[in-house]
């Protein structure tokens, strides 16, 4: 069975391009055929998954950055204190 927290944790802090395959194949099929249900065109389908994809990886991308950055603040205030 197939963890999606686990291999999401591994793409987003590892770049683990082996998660990210496990996750695109198990979720680009199920993510296709809900979007296809709404707008009826497979290459539209295709377009939405592929942004959906891409704005989650933005998105994790700039969490980790706003953690990395803001545990590197909190050390450096604990450590100037």
């Amino acid at each position: 069975m197939i963890n999606l927290d686990n291999l999401w944790r591994d793409i987003v802090l590892n770049n683990a391009e082996k998660s990210y395959v496990t996750f695109f194949d198990f979720i680009y099929p199920r993510l296709f055929r809900f979007s296809l249900q709404f707008v009826k065109i497979p290459s539209h389908a295709e377009d939405i998954v592929s942004d959906v994809i891409y704005n989650l990886l933005m998105i994790e991308k700039t969490v980790k950055k706003l953690v990395t950055s803001r545990l590197t603040f909190t050390n450096l205030s604990k450590t100037a204190a």
